[in-house]
């Protein structure tokens, strides 16, 4: 054999051994990372609830606007609060919750600063005690909740704390956290549900992209086991599919 010959032998050698290296490690980052079957951002909240039974004779913010704890939201007039209010029984007039006034009017407050997302009282509207009148989603809480359809052995892989990238509608991503994970066992497959914290996402302010029910894609790191176990385990699973 000439010396060219064996040149050429050697370089596609190197080649196809490139090649295997190339596919395998890009076979591992693959199967080293799951993506969301759904993933939104999402909020802490606070409800907004009532005291008193009455009437709603002001709502005084609309869905959407920026709120600060302690802010009045509703006035509300209460026929037993004022009735009591004649009767002299004892009621406590100011609280971190509400404000009642002399005649009986109730104003509700904020309870914390952030973004009002839900109302469900408005002008003229009868409120009976313990009724949700409106929902607040709280500053520096935004976070993301995103569901993986995985198979038993890659569900064991999730870790506490493993990366999370998080791509927004505008095409931007932002870096997050496992934080904690829940599971469901659906013939055979494993439906968990992630809670995805990121601190760089819990501070921007709460409109647009970065408000709750935006549509996210969550691409989370598994443990790396290394590409030959990852490429045995990906052989095994395919075997049980086929019937082998």
């Amino acid at each position: 054999m000439s010396l060219r010959s064996i040149l050429s032998l050697a370089v596609g050698l190197l080649l196809v051994l490139a090649v295997t290296a190339g596919g395998t490690l890009l076979l591992d980052r693959r199967l080293a990372q799951a993506t969301s079957e759904t993933a939104s951002v999402a909020a802490g909240t606070l409800d907004v609830g009532t005291d008193f039974s009455g009437t709603v004779s002001d709502t005084l913010v609309a869905t959407g606007d920026e709120v600060t704890v302690g802010e009045p939201l509703f006035t509300v007039q209460a026929p037993q609060l004022q009735k009591a209010l004649r009767e002299g029984s004892s009621i406590s007039m100011s609280t971190e919750a509400y404000q009642v006034a002399d005649d009986g009017t109730v104003t509700y407050l904020s309870p914390g600063n952030g973004v009002v997302t839900a109302l469900t009282a408005t002008d003229g509207t009868f409120v009976a005690t313990g009724t949700t009148m409106a929902t607040i989603a709280v500053d520096d809480s935004l976070y993301v909740s995103a569901t993986f359809d995985l198979t038993p052995r890659e569900y064991a892989r999730i870790e506490q704390g493993a990366a999370v990238e998080i791509a927004l509608p505008n095409a931007t991503t932002v870096a997050g956290a496992v934080e904690s994970v829940t599971v469901q066992t659906i013939e055979g497959r494993a439906l968990a549900t992630v809670t995805v914290a990121s601190p760089e996402l819990a501070a921007e302010s709460i409109s647009g992209f970065y408000s709750p029910g935006t549509p996210v894609v969550a691409r989370m790191a598994l443990e790396d086991t290394g590409p030959l176990a990852v490429l045995a385990d990906a052989i095994t699973d395919f075997g049980k599919k086929i019937g082998l």
